[in-house]
């Protein structure tokens, strides 16, 4: 999605977007959060394979084919953002929340009509139910033959 059509004011639109942006953030950081424990014990194992994989000298590093190509996949090339969209990020972010933004679901949302399982659109009767092909002239021609020629034709 790229638009958003809305008679809502542009400043209750940025609190929107400021709202979402820090409720993502902090699911990203409880994600994060909850996931470090998980990468530690991770990355306890993963040692103990590279011992077992590649045995240098201690403090040596032993890069394979495989760990460079995923560096290389992780770190995408990004502009760095420059020092006027910080400015301006930081000035929305600092302004305090707007109690009307809310991402609960309504309770209207869902109409009775959609509880009972009704369908808005007709469902398809059949595979392949719409317009078919123009007739061919093949068969056209058998319609339009006059009676007497069919009957020589048959006799």
């Amino acid at each position: 999605m790229s638009s958003i059509k809305t008679d809502a004011p542009v400043s209750f639109i940025w609190d929107v977007i400021c709202a979402w942006k820090r409720k993502h953030e902090a699911e990203v950081a409880a994600a994060a959060a909850a996931s470090v424990s998980k990468v530690e014990d991770i990355s306890a194992d993963n040692e103990e394979q590279q011992e077992k994989l590649c045995p240098l000298a201690d403090g040596a590093n032993c890069e394979t084919k495989s760990d460079s190509k995923k560096k290389r996949r992780k770190s995408p090339k990004k502009h760095p953002r420059s020092e006027e969209f910080i400015r301006v990020m930081n000035a929305l972010m600092a302004k305090p929340e707007n109690p009307k933004v809310c991402f609960e679901e309504h309770p209207e949302a869902n109409p009775p009509s959609r509880a009972d399982g009704l369908v808005r659109y007709q469902r398809n009767p059949q595979p392949y139910w719409g317009p078919k092909a123009r007739p061919s002239k093949k068969g056209m021609e058998e319609i339009a033959l006059p009676a007497s020629k069919k009957l020589k034709s048959s006799e």
